[in-house]
């Protein structure tokens, strides 16, 4: 199963951990919108792009919890566009913020750091 990431779980931060056996594949970009939700960044469906990395997973039991799945983010299907090859596209689980943003909160580069 593909698993597209674009926060914490990405490579150098604190919950990538919990990808220790999965696959990374390679970097990515998908539409949506990127919100700076203070620890952590939350994507919402919308007309922006957000950049991230792909892996292949096994199992989500796990990420599913420390997401919060479904309250906080609930885990979609959605196109993404490998970074090296824009036209060539795949689907990946995604997860999407469920709660409130703000605008101003709104990572206009599509890269949460």
């Amino acid at each position: 199963m593909i698993l597209f990431v674009y926060g914490t779980l990405k490579r150098g931060h604190r919950l990538n951990g919990f990808l220790s056996n999965a696959a990374y594949l390679g970097e990515a970009f998908t539409t949506g919108k990127l919100y700076n939700l203070g620890s952590y960044p939350g994507m919402v469906w919308g007309d922006g792009i957000v950049y991230g990395e792909v892996y292949e997973v096994d199992d989500f039991a796990t990420l599913d919890r420390v997401e919060g799945t479904p309250t906080l983010y609930k885990r979609e299907l959605q196109k993404f566009h490998w970074a090296d090859n824009p036209h060539d596209y795949n689907f990946a689980h995604m997860y999407h913020y469920q709660g409130a943003v703000r605008e101003e909160d709104y990572i206009h580069s599509g890269v949460w750091k």
